[in-house]
């Protein structure tokens, strides 16, 4: 068994000697096309090489790409919440406007029939408010008693129903939990009419607004109107 297994090898060996032999004549015989052969090999390689790059660009991409769905599902997510949340305060604001415009037509109801006071035109409440020295007084809120918006708007009531004129107070009631005090007085020609008893001005009281920005005076503190309470 021996010698049969040395026979092998040597056989084995001389096939392989033959097959050298005849690679290194091919070889010299045709040298190009090995050449050409090495350089297919390396250019195989390099391109592998540049395609497992490429897949881990495409990889890396991919994971960018998931990444950033998910950034814009949140965006689109928190858009909605957003806009859930704007709706409602929409909603709420609308309806104290309604509530707004109810108070105001009841209160046209009630200065249509309220008896013992003279119907007046435009011009003739401002000629009350410049002839009325209301305005005239100081703010004190240091003194005892002191005399701050609410007696500035009772003082503009009492005179104005001295001369049979029909006055309310109006107080308007902010999101900061603040409040201010101004007067309403109905005319003939122009409506309901508020007025700022500190200073005689013609205001506006809009919901949702800031009461000083939007007629014109300095901002002190947050006064956005929550509601606009008329009182008798």
């Amino acid at each position: 068994m021996k010698i049969v297994g040395v026979f092998l090898i040597i056989v084995l060996a001389l096939v392989a000697l033959i097959a050298f032999l005849n690679f290194q004549d091919v070889y010299r015989e045709n040298p190009d096309v090995f050449i050409a052969l090495q350089e297919k090999d390396a250019e195989i390689i390099r391109l592998e090489r540049e395609l497992a790059a490429t897949q881990q660009d495409l990889a890396d991409q991919l994971a960018k790409t998931e990444e950033a769905e998910k950034d814009i599902e949140g965006l689109l997510n928190a858009s909605k919440k957003t806009k859930q949340v704007r709706d409602e305060i929409q909603e709420e604001l609308e309806k104290q406007i309604e509530d707004c415009q109810a108070s105001k037509e009841s209160l046209e109801i009630q200065l249509q029939h309220e008896e013992g006071f003279k119907d007046i035109t435009f011009d003739e409440l401002m000629q009350f408010l410049k002839a009325d020295k209301t305005d005239e007084k100081e703010y004190d809120s240091r003194s005892y008693p002191p005399y701050t918006l609410i007696d500035f708007s009772l003082d503009l009531k009492r005179n104005a129903e001295k001369e049979n004129i029909y006055s309310q107070l109006v107080v308007l009631s902010y999101e900061s939990c603040r409040y201010d005090f101004i007067n309403a007085f109905r005319t003939t020609d122009k409506g309901v009419i508020l007025v700022s008893p500190v200073n005689d001005d013609i205001v506006t009281a809009e919901l949702g607004e800031s009461f000083r920005k939007q007629n014109g005076y300095t901002m002190l503190f947050e006064d956005i109107i929550l509601q606009v309470h008329f009182l008798r």
